[in-house]
């Protein structure tokens, strides 16, 4: 059965038709203040283990902006790419189990503007963190959770939100919701002018965290797709004018299901759902060279990034990785 909501934008953009490379081998002035749900923390401890793990990207087509993409780097690489392109920020971040340690994947992009982000973040630090934001005029992009020693930790990547001489774009975020709950929420922020942005699936399937804007634009969201159904309804929809800017993989006892944010635009896109390491590798590799970044990253670990791993590789000192750009824009 295929799952959809259309959620529409006060206007569209002009239609162009969107080149699909398949490979499965391969201005409103709202100045709403962020809102946000607290969240809550459950564990589970456990010595699962395993190695069935997939990589899957999106790259648009964009021969201007610089970008820097990461992929299985230690914690500690990463802040040392972080530390030395310094003038760039993060729009996309992953902390994934993989083999004996967590590992770490983050888009980079110089577009001329600055990240705020709490990465790697325990509960208390992470919702004092979103507290703060209230003050300022910012909208997050970009949320992830994964789980370290049997023990949460929530990574959050918020944007400059102002547009115009005064403007800025409202936001909302949700989290741990029941699938029917973020359902009714994605269907009705989208009414009130919030459209959906980024989706974060965790604990089998049963907990649903989400991210809007109202930041105009026209989207698709499919849910608890097959992959026969991802790949053809990516297809139809790139006939129709839409990319996708965000993908999302989860379990349900054991079977995989497919999760899709698509916006309307012009732009020229390529996929992987669900390589390998190299192919992943490879993939980002030939889009560097062909004038094409990457927007979205999305490494599956079966079951396991939901319950965590019994493990030594939690390190004190990488905990809690807070920055605040002191240029922010307070609210009135």
């Amino acid at each position: 059965m295929r799952h959809i909501l259309i959620i529409f934008s006060l206007f569209l953009f002009s239609f162009t038709v969107i080149s699909c490379s398949r490979s499965t081998s391969s201005t409103t002035t709202d100045n709403t203040t962020t809102t946000d749900t607290t969240t809550t923390d459950t564990t589970t401890t456990t010595n699962y283990s395993t190695t069935d793990v997939t990589y899957s990207g999106i790259w648009i087509k964009d021969n201007i902006t610089s970008w820097v993409a990461i992929s299985n780097y230690t914690f500690d690489q990463f802040s040392s790419v972080n530390i030395n392109y310094s003038s760039y920020r993060i729009i996309d971040f992953e902390a994934v189990n993989i083999g004996d340690e967590i590992k770490y994947f983050a888009i980079f992009i110089d577009d001329g503007k600055s990240d705020t982000h709490c990465l790697r973040c325990d509960l208390d630090t992470y919702n004092s963190f979103q507290d703060s934001m209230h003050a300022y005029k910012v909208m997050p992009i970009d949320y992830e959770r994964h789980y370290e020693n049997g023990n949460s930790y929530f990574s959050i990547i918020y944007a400059d939100s102002t547009y115009g001489n005064s403007g800025s774009y409202g936001s909302k975020s949700r989290y741990g919701e029941d699938k029917t709950t973020f359902l009714s929420e994605v269907s009705n922020n989208s009414s009130l002018g919030y459209y959906l942005i980024d989706v974060e699936i965790d604990y089998f399937g049963e907990k649903f965290s989400s991210l809007y804007s109202t930041k105009p634009a026209n989207v698709l969201f499919y849910w608890d797709l097959d992959y026969d159904d991802l790949i053809s309804n990516a297809s139809t929809a790139a006939s129709n004018g839409y990319y996708p800017t965000d993908i999302e993989i989860h379990e349900i006892n054991g079977v995989k299901k497919y999760n899709v944010i698509l916006n309307y635009g012009s732009n020229e896109w390529d996929y992987l759902i669900e390589g390998s390491y190299e192919e992943f590798d490879a993939k980002n590799t030939i889009r560097k060279n062909t004038g094409y970044r990457p927007i979205d990253f999305e490494v599956h670990t079966s079951e396991e990034r939901n319950i965590g791993r019994v493990g030594d590789n939690l390190s004190v000192k990488n905990k809690n990785l807070v920055y605040i750009n002191p240029k922010l824009k307070r609210r009135n």
